[in-house]
């Protein structure tokens, strides 16, 4: 495996195309008030696929300590649901108490991406703060 040095990895605007080919597991998108679906997902159309059972869909809200409702629109392979559900409880957390290095990481698992892919996301963001983890 070769060391990550670039956000070249970054699923942004492919997430749905990943996931069709199992590339990666789940895809979530905060969707604000008057943006349509389509828009909230990048302009990508996830409700044909939901609609034949290759993916799931997910719509939370999450409430906000300043009292702001917040709408998930979460899309999992159908073996990964459980990561829904774990990723709510993440977002639950970010935005009502606080935010670390160490849940960063979660939330890039959850996205499916690699332990060389956090790990550098986590250095850019975070600095080097000697995040140690298990592959």
């Amino acid at each position: 495996m070769s060391r990550v040095t670039s956000y070249d990895y970054v699923h942004i605007k492919r997430e749905l195309s990943l996931m069709l080919s199992s590339q990666k597991p789940m895809a979530a998108f905060l969707q604000a008030d008057g943006v349509d679906e389509i828009e909230a997902c990048s302009n990508q159309d996830f409700a044909p696929h939901v609609t034949s059972g290759a993916l799931v869909r997910f719509d939370r809200s999450i409430r906000s300590r300043e009292g702001a409702t917040l709408t998930y629109l979460i899309f999992t392979l159908p073996g990964e649901t459980w990561r829904a559900e774990a990723y709510c409880e993440l977002m639950t957390v970010l935005h009502n108490y606080t935010w670390s290095a160490e849940l960063e990481l979660l939330e890039g698992r959850l996205y499916g991406y690699t332990h060389d892919e956090n790990m550098f996301h986590l250095k850019q963001k975070f600095g080097e703060q000697g995040i140690e983890t298990a592959p």
